[in-house]
């Protein structure tokens, strides 16, 4: 998705939309497998990690 020009902003055509619902479903897909275990079971902050 790195080689996108400026243009595919503007006229975003059915194939390029196609490509990133696969690349967006890809990403997900990694997302769970990597931290679907993980969800709903703990925080994603650190807060006391802020302070330092």
């Amino acid at each position: 998705m790195n080689t996108l020009s400026a243009s595919s902003k503007l006229i975003p055509t059915p194939s390029l939309l196609q490509r990133l619902k696969a690349a967006e479903r890809e990403a997900a897909d990694q997302f769970l497998t990597q931290h679907g275990d993980s969800l709903g079971k703990g925080g994603t902050v650190d807060p006391m990690a802020l302070l330092d």
